[in-house]
């Protein structure tokens, strides 16, 4: 770096950093037209997309509700009602998970059932299933059962 270099502005320093320079140029007949340029607005667009209100953070938030003149008592209230919406997103989430652990529950009973009933209905030379097994065969499934009527009968006294 020379003593001119030191003396250049910032803006002169941007400047040849934009244009190419004379080596990159000595053997090609590149021009200025021959660079790809940004379509007007592209840049407004990404910004404005990036900034939605999913992106930013509390203080964010915070700032924006200032901004719009909201007074204390509705704050409270948005506050309020996006807890509430947080807590019912909750509550649905875990309702799907404990319908899908019914569900896969319950394809298990029935495929431990049609073991069962199988090992038992097939002529003894079918019979694949030692004595201990089947044993666990039938606590497990006749478990299953009354754990699952339980189930049904507590759903019932709670009201669902």
């Amino acid at each position: 770096m020379t003593n001119s270099d030191l003396l250049k502005t910032s803006e002169e320093m941007e400047e040849e950093d934009a244009l190419p320079s004379s080596s990159q140029n000595a053997g090609s007949d590149a021009r200025e037209d021959d660079y790809l340029k940004i379509p007007e607005g592209v840049v407004e667009k990404e910004e404005a997309l990036s900034a939605t209100s999913q992106d930013m953070d509390s203080g964010a938030r915070e700032a924006e509700q200032i901004s719009q003149a909201l007074d204390e008592k509705e704050i409270k209230k948005r506050a309020a009602a996006n807890e509430h919406n947080r807590n019912e997103k909750f509550r649905d989430n875990f309702e799907l998970y404990a319908i899908m652990a019914l569900w896969v529950t319950g394809v298990v009973i029935l495929l431990l059932l049609i073991t069962w009933a199988l090992h038992i209905l097939l002529p003894e030379e079918f019979h694949w299933l030692s004595s201990s097994q089947l044993e666990k065969v039938e606590h497990l499934s006749i478990g299953g059962i009354i754990a699952s009527l339980g189930v049904g009968h507590i759903k019932k006294r709670l009201g669902h």
